[in-house]
């Protein structure tokens, strides 16, 4: 299947999930007009929320405080719901179809995701999820 001729321009759930500890934090964000700093700082928010709830890691936050690019990088994987089955926290492992996790950690690994994500006809209309690579 070919791309698609005209970029996706609608907004992706992003989910910052910390699987251990079995809790995730989701957003949109719109790939399309988001830039990568602002992307790292939605990542920041959303880690920051929970991050002083996770017990494996060897710093540890306080609330508000998340994790940063001077922590490490992130992981990201593209989810999409199988025939109709619903994405989120509550979804059933069997339901979603997952990529591989792939290393974001500079503007060409931004560029891969939104690309995949808007031009890709694999992953138009998938999810995002991603961990930090201190939360393992």
């Amino acid at each position: 299947m070919s791309p698609p001729a005209k970029p996706l321009s609608e907004s992706v759930q992003v989910t910052f999930i910390d699987v251990p500890a079995a809790i995730g934090v989701s957003e949109t964000f719109t790939p399309l007009t988001t830039s990568y700093p602002t992307f790292l700082s939605l990542l920041n928010a959303l880690s920051g929320s929970i991050a002083h709830k996770l017990d494996n890691l060897s710093h540890r936050y306080v609330q508000g405080q998340g994790f940063t690019l001077s922590d490490g990088g992130w992981w990201y994987r593209f989810v999409k719901p199988i025939d109709g089955a619903v994405c989120g926290a509550d979804a059933a492992e069997s339901t979603l179809e997952n990529g591989p996790w792939t290393l974001l950690d500079c503007l060409l690994g931004y560029e891969k995701l939104v690309s995949e994500v808007c031009l890709g006809a694999k992953w138009g209309g998938a999810n995002v999820e991603v961990q930090h690579v201190s939360s393992p």
